[in-house]
């Protein structure tokens, strides 16, 4: 039976997603190169711009945001010398830092590179000096599946082999240069780790929580999703996957969430303060492998934004689904549990509530499959030609990202005149609410102070 082609569009009850820009794959599909998005936002020639970050094959791309069918900004290559490994980038990560050092670039080869990105995209061919964290591999090479900033200036980078280096930034502007095997690439050395976790199995992502980074998550090859005090670096929650490994995790954009996704196929939704599982949705036909939550959705009044959780999870089906959790006060009254939430409308408790496994564990236990009351989601398309490797939520579209570099960007649906009506002049609610956590969070790519301009239209 032949395979439905990639839709060019996709609806949803916000309206109709429609394909502005694609690039084409820039390689044979492998699920060991998996391409991944990073929305970023910087000071560049006196001006706020924001930008997507890529890597596909030996290169790391910076692309403007408002402009993503250009050419982008500043290519880095991250190439090994000839005879070396290949040191290609697998992950990074963005967070405005005082000193502009902002940038992180995990390789193949274990190392870590921590580097500006107004740098980056001002220095032209040459680049700029990158802080090199185990440029000599001597805290091992395996791959880094994940980099995150943690606060104080840290740096958190777990690897293949369940190694999770904690580094701590330097000034690097006393250092001397050194050789390396990337061969493009000028750097400094960065030192050791300060502390290095160990997850007797590999990592396979890693997240920090939005608004200062206090916790951060791991998904894990034995299916357990776990979350470390960053301060303490003491492990603090976690859960078990129905069955198999997790491969992709992400935090809400207050923080109080986190959404995961494997190979059981299904996505979880994590309540931190509950410690536990409170959402399951099914619908994907192979592992999940892509997963974001997406605060910029506009639903044009008909519910309230702070009340729903809008998950987008892409899957090594070539599909993407999407999700509505509704975790409001109404649908967690006193008289439901805390377990139960809404998708699309839906009510469904989570059985067998509860934190960890008892005093002896704090990950909390898989719940049976036939305790599950697993949700459709609101909407499951095929939209991409090979499987999804990156889903990134942005102010004015969606960017999608296959496992051989392949991007697709949905722009997304104009509010009907009477939805946008309907969001400037609300009905009034005359019962008190307190204000939402989900607002108080800042949203993914929000660099600025409150009330001051956070992101730039894109041109469309």
């Amino acid at each position: 039976m032949a395979q439905p082609l990639p839709r060019d569009s996709f609806k949803a009850p916000e309206g109709e997603y429609t394909l502005y820009h694609q690039t084409r794959s820039r390689s044979s599909s492998t699920l060991s190169r998996a391409c991944r998005l990073t929305l970023a936002q910087a000071v560049v020639g006196g001006r706020t711009e924001m930008f997507v970050v890529c890597n596909s094959l030996d290169f790391v791309y910076i692309t403007l945001y408002a402009k993503p069918d250009t050419e982008p900004a500043r290519s880095i290559y991250c190439g090994s010398a000839p005879g070396r490994p290949s040191s290609a980038c697998s992950s990074h990560a963005h967070e405005p830092q005082d000193d502009g050092i902002d940038l992180l670039l995990g390789l193949k080869t274990g190392d870590v590179l921590v580097t500006s990105l107004a740098g980056q995209v001002e220095s032209g061919r040459l680049g700029v000096a990158c802080l090199h964290l185990n440029h000599s591999n001597a805290h091992g090479n395996s791959q880094v599946v994940g980099v995150v900033w943690l606060p104080g200036g840290r740096i958190a980078a777990a690897h293949q082999s369940g190694s999770i280096h904690i580094y701590q930034k330097r000034d690097t502007g006393s250092q001397e240069k050194v050789t390396t095997h990337l061969k493009s690439i000028v750097s400094v050395p960065g030192g050791d780790p300060v502390v290095t976790l160990k997850v007797k199995c590999a990592v396979t992502a890693l997240a920090a929580q939005p608004g200062g980074g206090a916790h951060f998550a791991a998904a894990c090859a034995d299916g357990r999703l776990r979350i470390w005090d960053s301060a303490s670096l003491q492990l603090v929650a976690g859960f078990r996957s129905y069955y198999g490994g997790l491969c992709c995790c992400a935090w809400s954009p207050d923080g109080a969430w986190v959404a995961a996704g494997g190979e059981d196929d299904l996505v979880a939704l994590y309540s931190l303060r509950d410690r536990a599982v409170v959402a399951w949705g099914g619908g994907h036909a192979s592992w999940v492998s892509a997963v974001t939550f997406d605060p910029y959705v506009n639903r044009g009044g008909e519910h309230r934004g702070e009340d729903l959780l809008r998950v987008v999870s892409g899957g090594q089906d070539c599909q993407v689904a999407l999700w509505d959790f509704d975790v409001s006060s109404e649908a967690l009254s006193p008289s439901t549990p805390r377990s139960a939430v809404t998708n699309g409308g839906t009510s469904f408790p989570r059985a067998g509530s509860g934190g960890g496994c008892g005093s002896s564990s704090v990950i909390a236990p898989s719940v049976p499959h036939a305790d599950m009351d697993i949700q459709p989601p609101i909407r499951l398309r095929k939209v991409m030609g090979e499987p999804i490797s990156s889903v990134l939520a942005a102010p004015d579209a969606i960017f999608m990202a296959g496992f051989s570099g392949a991007q697709r960007v949905w722009k997304r649906p104009t509010p009907t005149a009477s939805a946008a009506a309907a969001a400037q002049h609300p009905s009034p609610d005359p019962r008190p609410r307190p204000p939402s956590s989900h607002s108080r969070g800042r949203a993914p790519g929000d660099m600025s102070e409150a009330g001051s301009p956070t992101t730039v239209p894109m041109v469309l």
